[in-house]
């Protein structure tokens, strides 16, 4: 009798402890940390930054069909612990127009929500196909796009190189 008692009360403690950590983990991040989560995309890129009110993914980046949907998953567990995101991205950026780099987005763009995708406007390169298609596409998605040179970041931010 002792020993079932015992039973359940560690039982009932692993319980309210796991419910706890569960739960501290689902809310938001706090207004002054960032979590970077770098997606194993094959020989891809991908990074989700995690703010305290928003997301932002850089690059979606595939190495093949099966590495696109693991960076769908990945995104959906994301959003899945972050119910407060509503399954939106803040901002997608592209580095660049090469497939490892891009092949992703048209399959990110259709799953979730994406508030401003901005890409260094090119139109050529390994990865044209998906970024002409979100170029083209973002004000019929309701999303606010633009295209930033790298001659305009550094300039814009008065940095000389």
């Amino acid at each position: 009798m002792i020993s079932h008692l015992i039973f359940k009360r560690l039982y009932l403690t692993v319980f309210l402890v796991g419910l706890f950590l569960s739960t501290s983990y689902a809310q938001a991040l706090p207004d002054n940390e960032m979590r970077a989560h770098y997606i194993n995309v094959g020989q891809a890129n991908a990074t989700l930054l995690e703010f305290s009110s928003g997301a932002i993914l850089i690059d979606a980046g595939a190495q093949d069909a099966v590495t696109d949907q693991a960076l769908i998953r990945y995104l959906k567990r994301f959003f899945a612990r972050r119910t407060d995101l509503n399954n939106t991205l803040n901002l997608v950026a592209i580095t660049h127009c090469h497939e490892d780099h891009n092949e992703g987005l048209k399959n990110v763009a259709n799953t979730f929500k994406i508030l401003n995708y901005i890409d260094n406007g090119a139109r050529k390169g390994s990865g044209r196909v998906n970024q002409k298609w979100l170029q083209d596409k973002a004000a019929s998605l309701g999303i606010n796009y633009d295209a930033y040179t790298f001659d305009q970041v550094f300039l814009y931010r008065g940095i000389t190189g």
